[in-house]
C-alpha cells in the first residue's frame, strides 16, 4: 500500500480496505496474559471490582437511526432536500385542490337536482292552482249569471 504525503490541516479519509482491518481489529478478542498474579487484598478500600478473569463481550456496531439517516441527508444535500420539499408541498396542495374541487361540484349537482325537484313540484302546484282557478272561475260565472237573470 502505497502512503501519501500528508498535508497537516487537511483531512484525509481511509480507504475500504483500512476501514475493513480496523472493523476487524476492533471485534478480535485480543487476550493479553498477566505477567504477574496479584492477590486480592480485602483489607483495600480502594480496591477495584472488574475482574480481569473476564472476557469483555463486544458488541456488534448499530446501525444510523432512520432519522438520523434522513437529518444526515437533509444536512448533507439541503438543496436538493428544498426543492423535494417544494415539490412535495406542490403535489400535496393539487391532490387537495382537485378533491375540493370534486366535492363543491358534487355539492353543485346536489343542489341543482333538489332545485330541480322543487321546480316540478312548483310546476305541479302551479296546474293545479290553475285548474282550481278556472272551478273558480266557472262558478263564479255561473252565480253572476244567476244573479243577472234574477235582476232582470
Amino acid at each position: 500500500m502505497k502512503t501519501k504525503k500528508l498535508i497537516r490541516n487537511e483531512h484525509v479519509g481511509k480507504t475500504f480496505h483500512e476501514k475493513e482491518a480496523y472493523r476487524q481489529f476492533l471485534s478480535s478478542k485480543i487476550e493479553t496474559e498477566k505477567t504477574e498474579s496479584d492477590p486480592i487484598d480485602i483489607d483495600k478500600t480502594n480496591e477495584s471490582s472488574y475482574n480481569e478473569d473476564e472476557i469483555p463481550h463486544l458488541s456488534k456496531t448499530q446501525k444510523k437511526s432512520l432519522l438520523l439517516v434522513i437529518k444526515d441527508y437533509a444536512n448533507n444535500y439541503w438543496f436538493i432536500t428544498i426543492i423535494g420539499g417544494l415539490i412535495v408541498v406542490a403535489i400535496v396542495s393539487l391532490v387537495t385542490f382537485s378533491v375540493n374541487m370534486k366535492i363543491s361540484q358534487a355539492v353543485q349537482g346536489e343542489k341543482i337536482s333538489n332545485l330541480e325537484k322543487v321546480n316540478d313540484e312548483n310546476k305541479n302546484g302551479l296546474s293545479n292552482l290553475k285548474q282550481n282557478f278556472e272551478i273558480f272561475k266557472t262558478e263564479v260565472i255561473k252565480d253572476l249569471e244567476y244573479i243577472k237573470k234574477k235582476f232582470h
